[in-house]
């Protein structure tokens, strides 16, 4: 009897711990974590949705974006698994993206002035993390590049297609991601290889030279001014 006391009285420690765990993860708390891991909980744990810690940190990413992205950081530090998905089949990168869609109204994000880049860095911290990229779509049926562009966020662009994201997905108003770049730029356009096969070699020469000025390191002296006119517009 006194065993199966011990039993119960360690699976109830262990649930509040949990409990803890993920409040601590929500809100930024990276020492309220560490103080709830052990004795059976590791950074792996998963509440009854299945949600990680990393998706309860990325729910809250919005009203504390300062605390949230050193736990989501830390989270992945420590091996948590960044593509483990939830009940609902979403993965802490998908939910951020949803989360950006939702953070401003469709035809909000939709007329982010060409001036006005937006670098979400809880989504570049996942990004770079994560092995996969999710391919569902997202709320009006945004898919991550749609996203990218809408925010004028030419590195987030750049990544995306590195890692060979689809790019002829369309939205609930029928248009790519590249249709969308279109409308912000010529120089955020130029980064699709969509650009290219619709200016010819001239789309490729400047496709080239897009990506080499997105990169600071990369900059060759004779290619200075086109970064900086770059930079100027806000692109970097």
């Amino acid at each position: 009897m006194d065993s199966f006391r011990r039993a119960q009285e360690t699976r109830r420690d262990n649930e509040r711990r949990r409990q803890t765990a993920f409040r601590s993860a929500t809100s930024g708390d990276i020492a309220g974590v560490k103080a709830s891991l052990g004795q059976g909980l590791t950074v792996n744990m998963s509440d009854k949705q299945r949600n990680t810690l990393l998706h309860a940190a990325v729910k809250n990413m919005d009203e504390k974006p300062d605390d949230n992205i050193p736990m989501m950081r830390w989270l992945i530090d420590q091996g948590i698994q960044v593509d483990k998905t939830n009940s609902e089949r979403l993965s802490p990168l998908h939910l951020a993206m949803e989360r950006r869609i939702d953070a401003k109204d469709y035809h909000q994000l939709d007329a982010l002035a060409p001036d006005a880049p937006y670098k979400n860095e809880a989504l570049h911290v996942l990004v770079d993390a994560a092995r996969y990229l999710p391919n569902k779509p997202g709320r009006g049926g945004l898919t991550l590049l749609h996203v990218a562009a809408l925010d004028y966020d030419a590195l987030m662009v750049q990544k995306l297609l590195k890692r060979k994201h689809r790019t002829d997905a369309k939205d609930d108003r029928g248009r790519t991601a590249y249709d969308i770049a279109r409308r912000k730029s010529e120089a955020l356009a130029a980064l699709f290889p969509e650009h290219a096969e619709r200016a010819g070699e001239a789309g490729k020469a400047e496709v080239t030279r897009a990506s080499e000025c997105t990169d600071t390191s990369l900059v060759p002296a004779e290619q200075l001014p086109r970064y900086e006119a770059l930079a100027k517009q806000g692109i970097l």
